[in-house]
């Protein structure tokens, strides 16, 4: 089974991605080193360079900044015009090596996360549907995941209005592809994995087919709630 989780930055995404990993589900190729955690994850991204490049790759080729974190998200139209294209064509051949690497090594369930894929979605969607993946996003308040934004990167997303339009733009992308997947879709309650993690663990482990291990989930990596900045940077016109 091929588990994708795409949901918007900084809401817990890495997580999930370490319980599946942790649980005995690869979220990157055999024999290939996870991104290193860094100041803005100390646990780590559990992304998979394949689909970072990748999408660095497509976002360069839009004229974008080339990361889900610094500036504003593709146009939706640009994207769509790529469909079709050799663009798409490449994430096909991607997705389609993954797919061919994991059952050579006999490795029944894996998955991928990146959260560059919401800003792509109309270009993932045909690739993964052609594998018959599995989409899981995680639900976190907009006011905590926004504050998270501008917190950490406070150079890209100095104003609350441009974190509050990636954060939507990213959720709307992939929301409108869940709404229309006809495989099996999960939505993670990122809150709920650490006020009520047993429950929450267990309705993953429904989706997933697989026992889960929750020592990955350390209270401290509940980042930035919305309280934790004194007062949100609005626009008022003038710099």
């Amino acid at each position: 089974m091929f588990f994708v989780i795409a949901t918007p930055a900084r809401t817990f995404s890495s997580l999930v991605a370490n319980i599946m990993h942790n649980s005995g589900i690869p979220m990157n190729l055999p024999g290939t080193p996870m991104n290193k955690p860094d100041y803005a994850n100390i646990h780590g991204f559990y992304e998979a360079g394949w689909a970072i490049n990748l999408n660095e790759h497509i976002l360069g080729e839009l004229g974008h900044s080339g990361t889900m974190n610094m500036g504003k998200p593709p146009n939706i139209d640009a994207v769509r015009r790529m469909v079709g294209t050799k663009t798409q064509t490449l994430i096909f051949d991607s997705v389609r090596y993954v797919h061919g690497q994991m059952h050579e090594t006999k490795v029944k369930d894996f998955g991928v996360k990146d959260n560059r894929i919401c800003y792509l979605a109309p270009l993932w969607f045909a690739p993964l549907l052609a594998f018959e993946a599995r989409l899981i996003t995680v639900q976190r308040p907009e006011q905590d995941t926004v504050a998270s934004i501008m917190d950490t990167w406070p150079e890209a997303f100095f104003w609350r209005e441009d974190a509050l339009t990636a954060y939507r733009e990213a959720k709307g992308r992939i929301e409108a592809m869940m709404a229309s997947w006809p495989f099996p879709t999960h939505h993670v309650n990122g809150d709920a994995l650490f006020d009520d993690t047993d429950s929450e663990l267990a309705r993953l482990s429904d989706f997933l087919g697989r026992s889960l291990r929750s020592d990955a989930v350390d209270p401290s990596g509940r980042h930035h709630k919305a309280l934790d900045m004194a007062a949100p940077r609005e626009y008022n016109g003038t710099v």
